[in-house]
């Protein structure tokens, strides 16, 4: 078992190595147009993630001019101003675009600006506004204006930077794999179980694929949703102070951001309403509690 893994793990690396190493090398390079669009998409991408959406597409980026962009969902969304900052700056530093630019997030139907922030390459330029604020569901589109060309890297810069991909997909690889040996003896006192549910009240909860059931009814979880009721599911009837919810949730993301808390929470608290027996409480000062039944939460083969 662990050589055929050491096997895939030294393909993969090769693969990428040869595929960085033959694109290097030819005469058809990648122009900065498409590194725009392929990057513009991969925000899109993101930013649905954020919002608990993994099947909405983003679709076609348009471009207005050689230095502004727009990029448009299928769908209504609600996106946070910190997941749309944090998202944007970290994609275009990744794939070497301008870092000074401008985001406008508008609405659709009136073409009113829902939200905007300007970046500087001097971060003290920068001006990020109304962090903590969650944008209703509505449909939006994100107009970003580049102010300065980008600055790509050069032949060796790829073979370095494949060299770099090759090992890091490896290691990525392994850590996956380390990580699902470990789940699969782990149970409720690792992490999240990967094919078990756990019993909330008349609720049964399957964190890792983030929705709840209850009378064959099924209500979908964001990915915040599921990390925060993982949480309070793992000590039922006890007070979790919001610094562990602000650390374990949202600590990864740059930001830490009290009202975005409140918000999920409430959204939460919504839908464990078809079981009257499981109230999300607010102890004030100190954080929430989950109340449930005695025995009643427990773990499901």
């Amino acid at each position: 078992m662990k050589f055929r893994f050491i096997l895939i793990f030294a393909v993969a690396a090769m693969i990428v190595l040869l595929t960085v190493y033959a694109s290097s090398k030819g005469t058809n390079k990648l122009s900065g147009e498409t590194r725009y669009i392929a990057a513009l998409r991969l925000i899109g991408h993101k930013l649905l993630l954020s919002a608990g959406d993994s099947r909405s597409r983003v679709l076609p980026i348009k471009e207005l001019s050689d230095k502004k962009f727009q990029i448009h969902f299928e769908n209504p969304v609600s996106l946070e101003p910190d997941s749309i900052f944090n998202i944007i700056r970290s994609t275009t530093k990744s794939s070497l675009l301008p870092d000074e630019y401008t985001v406008d997030v508008v609405q659709c139907l009136d073409s009113e600006v829902a939200y905007s922030f300007v970046s500087s390459r001097i971060d003290s330029n920068t001006i990020v506004p109304c962090l903590g604020r969650t944008l209703p569901e509505k449909c939006y589109y994100l107009s970003m204006n580049f102010s300065s060309p980008a600055s790509f890297v050069s032949k060796p810069g790829y073979i370095l930077m494949g060299t770099f991909g090759g090992l890091l997909l490896s290691g990525l690889l392994f850590y996956f794999y380390l990580r699902q040996k470990k789940n699969r003896h782990a149970g409720l006192d690792g992490e999240m179980p990967a094919k078990s549910g756990i019993q909330v009240g008349d609720y049964l909860f399957f964190c890792d694929q983030r929705y709840l059931v209850i009378n064959n009814e099924r209500i979908d979880l964001t990915d915040k949703e599921s990390k925060l009721l993982y949480i309070l599911s793992s000590a039922p009837n006890k007070t979790i102070d919001r610094e562990r919810f602000q650390k374990e949730v949202w600590e990864n993301e740059g930001v830490i951001v009290t009202r975005s808390l409140d918000v999920f929470i409430s959204r939460l608290r919504k839908k464990l309403e078809k079981d009257s027996s499981v109230k999300l409480i607010n102890v004030h000062g100190k954080g929430y509690k989950l109340e449930v039944p005695a025995q009643s939460l427990r773990a499901q083969a």
